[in-house]
């Protein structure tokens, strides 16, 4: 379901890429037409559990436009630029710096419900909800990517000379960001793996 191809008589135990069990893998079958094109599939979203109150066209949009693999670079790409900036404005005391690395931090928990939309329609359309471990390590990752930048935001406005304070907040500061970091990095990779690893056996 994830697009792994295992060449043989019998599918493995699990999918060495999304977890899925054996009873997940399906034959692959050439729907080929004679004129070399492929039979367009129509998606029944309802019988995958998305709701039918959202517009098809939305997920056509998320699945055709492949939105999750894009949007989840926004997070991934900002944090650790968020975390560099956060390590600055501590050591220099810098007010630019800070306020690049609250900007950022506010930015990423923004992005997050699209992030968390668009993966939770993949999930559902291609890997037909498959919780295998994987993928609760990327929901577990999501949420925390979510909670901590939300709480980072609100933090770094309610109390704006985080970085002129005593070493305990700094340290947490800097901890937090780095948890965030690291979620975020661990997602990535689980996705990457998704994506990149349904070589043929």
């Amino acid at each position: 379901m994830c697009g792994y191809i295992h060449e043989g008589e019998q599918p493995p135990e699990k999918c060495p890429v999304c977890g899925a069990d054996k009873s997940m893998f399906i034959l692959v079958e050439d729907n080929t037409a004679p004129d070399g094109k492929r039979d367009e599939v129509t998606i029944d979203y309802a019988s995958k559990g998305l709701s039918p109150k959202i517009p098809a066209i939305i997920y056509d949009l998320v699945t055709s436009q492949h939105l999750h693999p894009i949007s989840v670079h926004f997070p991934n790409g900002v944090l650790p630029v968020t975390a560099i900036f956060t390590i600055i404005a501590i050591v220099f005391s810098s007010d630019l710096f800070r306020h690049a690395a609250m900007a950022n931090t506010t930015m990423v928990f923004l992005s997050m419900p699209l992030v968390i939309f668009s993966g939770y329609v993949d999930w559902k359309i291609k890997f037909g909800g498959q919780l295998s471990r994987v993928f609760m390590i990327k929901m577990i990752c999501a949420g925390v990517v979510s909670a901590i930048s939300l709480g980072l935001a609100i933090w770094w406005l309610a109390d704006p000379d985080i970085i002129k304070s005593g070493a305990g907040k700094k340290i947490l500061l800097l901890l937090l960001v780095l948890v965030d970091l690291g979620a975020a990095g661990v997602a990535g990779f689980l996705g990457g793996k998704l994506v990149f690893g349904n070589n043929t056996e």
